[in-house]
């Protein structure tokens, strides 16, 4: 195993300014956020390499593919909310056209169809997965419907 040093230099925006910080880490420290990056890449942790077999610019290179990868699964899951978003509203819109009437009335209907709504009271991770599998959980329509939703119910 090599013993040797990584630095990695974060970059902080405030206020305009950029702001460098370079911290020291060990090989073991460097493994484990690749580790954690590799997860948030691809959902499952990298078990099958053996990284203390890789060379510095082996690991730097593969990290790089990582972040690059990291960077067009957001923008492909912020296209993705977007449309769900869209669709979600356009919904709302053709349920008051069919006659819900009021968007509170819509979203009523359009939670009491999705079998959330049992009658006796509603909780925020009924509230939640409604939202998830309409794809708006963590949008900002998402957080303004949960609040009208539980509104309604609560």
């Amino acid at each position: 195993m090599v013993n040797c040093k990584f630095f990695i230099i974060f970059i902080y925006k405030k206020k305009d300014k950029k702001i460098k910080v370079m911290k020291k880490f060990d090989r073991v420290d460097v493994l484990s956020w690749i580790s954690d990056l590799y997860k948030d890449v691809n959902g499952v942790r990298p078990r099958f390499y053996n990284f203390n077999e890789w060379s510095d610019a082996e690991l730097e290179a593969f990290t790089d593919q990582l972040e690059a990868q990291l960077k067009e699964n957001e923008a492909e899951e912020r296209l993705q909310e977007e449309a769900d978003v869209k669709s979600f509203e356009n919904q709302v819109q053709k349920t008051i056209d069919l006659g819900a009437g009021d968007r509170k009335t819509a979203l009523r209907w359009l939670f009491s169809s999705e079998e959330y709504d049992q009658g006796e009271y509603v909780t925020d991770w009924e509230v939640d997965g409604f939202l998830y599998r309409k794809g708006i959980v963590h949008s900002d329509l998402g957080q303004k419907v949960k609040k009208e939703l539980l509104e309604i119910y609560c």
